[in-house]
């Protein structure tokens, strides 16, 4: 068994970028001793085509989680994660089959899903999927090469359980595009809030006033990160 996840970004006109995000429970995978650690090892291949079989994209990869002796009990509490960012057209609907192998064990699970690229048109303002991270932190400068979990300078560690612990934030991320720009600043004139309801009732509200979770604007795009505390929750 896996998690998986599709996200929606718009990188021009005719194209998105959708990040495909597995997430595996370590006490769900084989590890073994290689050495000094323990080893679980995790074959994916992956393939998106389109609804007349036509192959858009196709992926392999191999990756692995490794734990030393006196940690592998605690490695096992805890959840390893795989990411793939794939470049679509819009306006277009593909399906993805997505097969996953313990290379330890031999046991194969198998996704297939649908992908369903929105049409972000070129003067409507609209907005990317809502990100709820585990992790959300901005990077220096941009990766030369493609990384997982990294969207231009920031690095965003989905949690796609949305269970969170009540000492841990819940970071979100979220692009928006074509935004109207304050003539006097030149900064995009938006108003935003972050709110967690609980039974259709707020029981935690940020108003950012002061655009401080803008962490980049242009004329096509502005992307906001954000922060909520969950000490005060149930």
């Amino acid at each position: 068994p896996f998690k998986f996840r599709p996200d929606y970004f718009r990188l021009n006109e005719q194209q998105v970028l959708v990040p495909i995000t597995l997430e595996f429970e370590n006490r769900e995978l084989t590890f073994k001793k290689e050495g000094q650690v323990h080893v679980a090892k995790i074959g994916i291949y992956g393939i998106v085509t389109s609804l007349t079989n036509r192959i858009i994209q196709e992926f392999e990869d191999d990756v692995s989680s490794a734990y030393q002796p006196e940690y592998l009990e605690q490695g096992l509490q805890m959840r390893s994660m795989y990411q793939k960012v794939l470049p679509l057209k819009t306006k277009m609907r593909y399906k993805i089959d997505i097969v996953v192998k313990d290379l330890n064990s031999g046991k194969v699970g198998v996704i297939r899903q649908a992908i369903i690229p929105p049409a972000y048109e070129k003067e409507s303002f609209s907005v990317s999927s809502l990100i709820l991270a585990q992790q959300v932190s901005p990077l220096r400068e941009i990766p030369k090469r493609e990384e997982m979990f990294v969207l231009g300078d920031v690095k965003v560690l989905p949690n796609l359980g949305k269970v969170f612990r009540q000492s841990k934030p819940v970071g979100v991320y979220l692009q928006v595009y074509n935004a109207s720009l304050d003539q006097t600043t030149l900064e995009p004139s938006l108003q935003i809030s972050y709110q967690l309801l609980h039974d259709g009732e707020t029981v935690s509200e940020y108003l950012d006033n002061g655009g401080t979770s803008i962490q980049y604007a242009s004329g096509q795009r502005v992307v906001l990160i954000g922060s909520m505390s969950t000490e005060d929750l149930e």
